[in-house]
């Protein structure tokens, strides 16, 4: 008997300690959070937002490499972005902003025979399209254009000569038909007889002040000149009416279809192959003060339907409106006793063959 109450009394004491435990964890729990919200003292601090100054270059980008700027936050912290390189502005194959030069790989070039310089004799193993003539090779300059150094090139499309170069020589671009722009620039001195002839797709030609030489048939057969014109300052040359004029000699050297002749008494010559070529032209008037037309000035004006010549005209070259197969009418100042007095070069059939008005008073 005694020994279980011993036991129950054993039981009881267990169980109210645990009951014991169990309160205290509670009332600690309780306890833990603030009798007052409001005596909670902490502060969260906003983010830092950064306010930068303007972007100041710290290394300028070139037209090949990049540069860098940078910017600053008034906290100290900075920022760095990347300038891209610029890239090249070409004018006539050379770069405006750092100077930089295109030029043709693989062209061919010969020794002049002084030593002192080069000349481009041929086109090479060069593939360009554009074509960009150096001023130096070998360390030497540039000074020529070989005669028939790009005679036939046809895929050409447009050529930039250096300033080195001086002579441009016979045939130097004959029958580049695809060739529509060539800049000659100043200081070329010589243009080659038959230079550009048959280039059909250039449509204007600008000779430089420095031209004192520009060969018979330089531009014949260029049917798609629409403008010829001659700096200021050339000693030798002028040019009005889209009509290139040796000033001294008074010969109209070079003409195009959209030619006026001049009738200030400035022309007294129509030179040798000067309007070759041109099909746009059907209508022509030799002004009072030609006395000479050259040999093939008119020939294969394919569209050539009548001519007015004046009284003053004494002789007419060889082949002069040789092809015009379409002249229908010549108009003569003079009587018939005159024309037959003018000195008539051969070939010259069409002008023969068609109807001729003598006396003929505009």
């Amino acid at each position: 008997m005694k020994k279980h109450i011993l036991t129950f009394i054993l039981l009881f004491f267990l169980l109210a300690a645990l009951i014991c435990c169990v309160s205290c964890q509670n009332g600690a729990t309780e306890t833990s959070a603030p009798a007052n919200p409001a005596a909670d003292n902490s502060v969260e601090t906003p983010a830092h937002e950064h306010s930068f100054g303007e972007w100041s270059v710290v290394e300028a980008a070139t037209c090949t490499e990049d540069g860098s700027e940078t910017r600053k936050c008034s906290c100290g912290e900075t920022e760095t972005r990347t300038i891209p390189a610029a890239g090249h502005e070409y004018v006539n194959g050379v770069c405006t902003v750092c100077g930089d030069k295109l030029v043709s790989e693989g062209l061919s070039f010969t020794l002049n025979e002084d030593g002192a310089g080069y000349s481009v004799s041929g086109i090479g193993t060069c593939k360009d399209t554009e074509l960009f003539i150096p001023d130096v090779y070998e360390g030497k300059p540039v000074t020529s254009i070989a005669g028939s150094a790009f005679e036939d090139c046809e895929k050409l499309v447009s050529v930039t000569i250096p300033g080195s170069v001086t002579i441009i020589g016979n045939k130097a671009f004959s029958g580049c038909a695809g060739l529509t722009q060539v800049t000659i620039p100043e200081g070329v001195i010589s243009i080659g007889k038959f230079a550009f002839c048959d280039c059909a797709g250039l449509t204007e030609v600008t000779i430089p002040a420095s031209v004192d030489s520009i060969g018979e048939a330089a531009f014949a057969n260029c049917s798609g000149i629409a403008a010829l014109s001659v700096s200021a300052g050339n000693q030798k040359y002028s040019s009005a009416g889209n009509c290139i004029i040796e000033t001294a000699a008074g010969i109209l050297t070079a003409g195009c279809g959209a030619s006026v002749i001049p009738t200030d008494g400035s022309v007294t010559s129509i030179g040798g192959w000067a309007f070759s070529g041109f099909s746009g032209i059907t209508d022509l008037t030799i002004p009072e003060s030609v006395t000479l037309i050259g040999e093939c000035a008119f020939f294969r004006c394919t569209r050539l339907a009548s001519v007015t010549i004046p009284q003053s005209v004494t002789a007419i070259g060889d082949n002069a409106f040789g092809s015009c197969s379409r002249l229908q009418t010549v108009r003569y100042a003079g009587s018939e006793e005159q024309w037959f007095g003018i000195s008539l070069g051969e070939s010259n059939d069409p002008l023969t063959d068609a109807e001729r008005i003598c006396g003929y008073m505009p």
